[in-house]
């Protein structure tokens, strides 16, 4: 029942909104309407919430990265020290 309330709050989205925020996040179509659905067709607000969301990925991504390369340094130091 609720996902299908959710498919009619997406079907009654604006096609342009979900243009204009693919657009300005780059995310896909799907994405789009539900930050729209989610808050209630307010396209500030649905951008906001893909770009907070798009950035702390990237921020566990650059995370993810350095502990592989302290990873590394800290293999390599103990070869090293054998």
């Amino acid at each position: 029942m609720e996902k299908d309330l959710q498919d009619l709050k997406a079907s009654s989205v604006s096609e342009s909104d979900v243009e204009l925020i693919v657009l300005q996040t780059e995310c896909s179509k799907e994405r789009a309407q539900q930050a729209l659905v989610s808050k209630n067709q307010d396209i500030v607000e649905a951008i906001l919430e893909i770009t907070n969301e798009q950035d702390n990925n990237s921020t566990k991504d650059v995370k993810e990265k350095e502990e592989k390369k302290e990873e590394k340094v800290e293999e390599k130091v103990e070869v090293l020290a054998a």
